[in-house]
């Protein structure tokens, strides 16, 4: 999961003609996205049922896990925030500080449309994959509530063009 949302994060980035370095830190942060996960319970991580304050609490607090445990690596502060907001929404209503719109960093935003992409295109214990093509629909009826518009028409581009067909061959690997 976590190549294959770098993999694809650095083909968005590329698209806003992000610099060398910017696109560098796009990658590692999303290669890093889910570390703090360690935090999670095995039951949220399996998909069994929790109580709901347990479960979202346990997932919640993932993105600021992960900001504690790469701070004393001396990574860029930039990977760190952009770690740390993969699960802000576009429209103010996400998590770890309810961040909205242009707020969220660019590259944060970017991993949130792969992240999901990447999660619904992936059998989980809990469910079955969704289609690519559900997975883009998902990802356009969510797009100015959760997701980035602009950034969700550019996703979807790349994804007709056939620029992620290589990620496809990963899921197996």
């Amino acid at each position: 999961h976590a190549r294959r949302v770098a993999y694809a994060a650095d083909l968005v980035a590329a698209r806003p003609c992000l610099a060398r370095e910017a696109r560098d830190h796009v990658r590692m942060a999303a290669f890093l996205h889910d570390i703090g996960k360690v935090g999670a319970t095995s039951d949220v991580l399996a998909g069994k049922v929790l109580p709901e304050a347990d479960r979202l609490e346990s997932i919640q607090t993932h993105p600021a896990m992960v900001e504690r445990l790469l701070r004393p690596l001396g990574l860029s502060p930039t990977v760190t925030a952009t770690v740390r907001h993969h699960h802000e929404r576009y429209d103010g209503a996400g998590y770890p500080d309810g961040l909205a719109g242009d707020d969220i960093p660019l590259a944060a935003r970017i991993i949130a449309i792969v992240d999901a992409f990447d999660a619904m295109t992936c059998e989980r214990p809990y469910r079955k994959a969704r289609t690519r093509e559900e997975a883009l629909d998902e990802l356009r009826a969510h797009a100015r509530s959760q997701f980035d518009p602009n950034l969700v028409d550019l996703f979807c581009d790349l994804v007709a063009s056939g620029a992620m067909d290589a990620i496809e061959e990963t899921r197996s690997a």
